[in-house]
């Protein structure tokens, strides 16, 4: 039982971190078969995988609309630094939690205050590359790797929909009665024989 208890798989797609009387030793196991010592070495595995996660946030625009981003981040662990990561926050969860929440949310709310609610909307590829960057910048350092970030979707209070819908349906109007003027503009042609107001070839009575 001894024998069989000092080796050990790291599954594929994951890495090993040693323990050693429960302290992590450097380094990060790869799959595969390995050895520890039995009653003194441990081992821990964590996913490398991509991760996709989803946060909505809430923020105000620079027009103070309340706006509500749906963000959606795939990502995945430094598979050389599991050992750093396990130290400090033990897994994908507690890293996912602790770090990545936290920046997506600073993202959201830092960006989101510098447009309109109608640029959130027209500029929504320029949002997303600003909130990417920011999410970016402050997961650095911290062994975790953002692979992806994309915007889901973006709410606007009732009322803001509202006016969007009305605003909608007064440029279809004005839209509309443009076009009517511009037909009433068009001249009519005359036929010659009616430009005088009187038959050009006059009728004979019998």
């Amino acid at each position: 039982t001894v024998l069989l208890g000092t080796f050990f798989t790291v599954p594929a797609g994951t890495r090993g971190v040693l323990l050693r009387f429960g302290a992590v030793e450097p380094g990060a196991l790869a799959p595969g078969l390995h050895f520890k010592t039995p009653f003194i070495e441990g081992v821990q595995t964590l996913s490398v995988r991509i991760h996709k996660a989803q946060t909505t946030e809430s923020a105000v625009s620079l027009d103070l609309q309340q706006v509500t981003t749906t963000v959606a981040v795939n990502f995945h662990l430094s598979p050389r630094k599991v050992d750093s990561i396990y130290s400090r926050f033990g897994g994908v969860k507690a890293a996912y939690e602790r770090i990545i929440s936290p920046a997506v949310s600073n993202a959201v709310k830092s960006v989101t205050a510098e447009y309109n609610a109608n640029e959130l909307l027209q500029k929504r590829a320029l949002v997303r590359t600003e909130i990417d960057k920011s999410i970016r910048q402050a997961v650095d350092g911290y062994d975790v790797i953002i692979d992806a970030v994309n915007i889901t979707n973006f709410e606007f209070s009732p009322q803001f929909n509202t006016a969007i819908e009305n605003k909608q349906v007064a440029e279809q109007k004005a839209l509309q009665a443009k076009y009517d003027l511009a037909l009433e503009a068009i001249p009519v042609e005359i036929p010659p024989e009616l430009q005088f107001g009187e038959l050009a070839t006059p009728i004979a009575f019998e």
